[in-house]
């Protein structure tokens, strides 16, 4: 029960430098365009360089976690983290993006491979423990957007970096105990020779492994595009840009609870039939009525809570999904990777191509096709509720 108790804290303080790194350093691109002269395209690499590196790197960490064990990767890569955040704290361009490329490393490793941890080590309902990674996560992330925009006009942008580098030490401190103490295991053992067949044996080749994947990227391309997009889209219809500000952060907000709320339901009888009605309609029903509301403000936030709703079901189901169709913890980090390598790549274009068809065609036509993205989303998640495993 103690070590338990000790990997729960492992994974909540792990957890919180997951989204920070990338969430709060939005705040401070003007900042670094000033001190360091980037144009634009250049400081947008700072979004990019994580994303595409996700896509790279997420098929190997299962394979260095088969020989080196999953929570010593982690430690080893949350320990590049730390070191790019204190590259990025360097006045000149060549650390600061050195130092988001160690960040994304850092990042995706725990993406791909916490999961698993959980799935191999979490002894008791596996969902719970997920609850705490995606809870932990996207809290924090939040916040710590919020605070450094409370800062940023009147604090340094060194001062700021620094704190945001403390808080990954902070991450990498709680995750030593979960490398180098016994953890529980949730898992029966298994002799050599299963581990080596199924090391031969490729998720890449499952038909539910595809599906995963498929509802992994269509969650990421509609995230990151109305990310994105949604504020310029607001600003088309006619509001201000204060106005549309508000309604991307009800958006982004609004799906907090289901952090908590899908890993604890999604093992009940109708747990993932409603959390995916919940997310298909809700994204629907508020990509649609974004478009009827136009200017109207009022509707409008509205519809960016009930898309924000919609929307923080799509991950923590994708997550959900990882660890209830694999079989053990080595299915899991597979499987992740895989998801995450398409997803992310996909989600690297996504936002292009919504800009093209908002900019050139009609943001209308945008929203229409995330809307038709997200209904395939929900009719893969029931697909993939129904499916056994994914070598089953």
């Amino acid at each position: 029960m103690k070590n338990r108790n000790l990997f729960v804290w492992s994974i909540i303080l792990l957890a919180v430098n997951m989204r920070i790194p990338i969430t709060a350093i939005s705040s401070l691109i003007p900042a670094l365009q000033k001190q360091l002269g980037l144009s634009t395209s250049a400081a947008g690499m700072i979004t990019t360089i994580p994303m595409l590196t996700f896509a790279v790197a997420s098929p190997l960490f299962p394979r260095l976690a088969r020989r080196f064990g999953i929570e010593r990767v982690i430690l080893f890569f949350t320990a590049l983290l730390s070191l790019g955040m204190a590259l990025r704290i360097l006045p000149n361009a060549a650390g600061l993006f050195a130092g988001t490329f160690l960040i994304g490393l850092g990042i995706d490793s725990a993406n791909v491979l916490l999961p698993a941890s959980i799935k191999a080590h979490y002894t008791g309902v596996t969902t719970r423990g997920m609850s705490y990674y995606t809870t932990t996560m996207m809290v924090a992330g939040a916040l710590a957007t919020g605070i450094v925009g409370l800062f940023v006009d009147s604090a340094s942008l060194t001062a700021i970096q620094v704190g945001l580098f403390v808080v990954s030490l902070i991450s990498l401190l709680g995750w030593i105990p979960a490398a180098t103490v016994k953890l529980p295991n949730a898992e029966p053992e298994v002799s050599e020779d299963d581990v080596l067949a199924e090391s031969k044996r490729s998720v890449w080749g499952t038909k539910t492994g595809w599906l995963i994947t498929i509802f992994f990227s269509l969650q990421a391309i509609i995230f990151y595009s109305l990310l994105t997009w949604l504020s310029s889209a607001y600003i088309s219809f006619g509001m201000t840009a204060s106005q549309a500000s508000l309604l991307v952060t009800v958006f982004q907000l609004c799906g907090m609870p289901f952090s908590l709320i899908v890993p604890l339901v999604a093992n009940t009888k109708w747990g993932v039939q409603s959390t995916a009605a919940v997310m298909g309609g809700g994204l629907i029903i508020g990509l649609v009525l974004t478009l009827v509301a136009g200017a109207n403000f009022g509707l409008s936030m509205i519809a960016a809570i009930i898309m924000g709703l919609g929307n923080g079901v799509s991950f923590n189901l994708a997550v959900v999904f990882f660890a209830q169709k694999s079989a053990n913890h080595r299915e899991t980090a597979a499987v992740s990777g895989m998801a995450q390598s398409a997803g992310y790549l996909i989600a690297a274009v996504g936002p292009v191509l919504f800009g093209v068809v908002g900019s050139h065609l009609d943001w209308h036509f945008a929203f229409i096709l995330a809307a038709i993205f997200a209904g395939i989303m929900w009719l893969t998640g029931i697909i993939i509720h129904h499916q056994k495993g994914i070598f089953a």
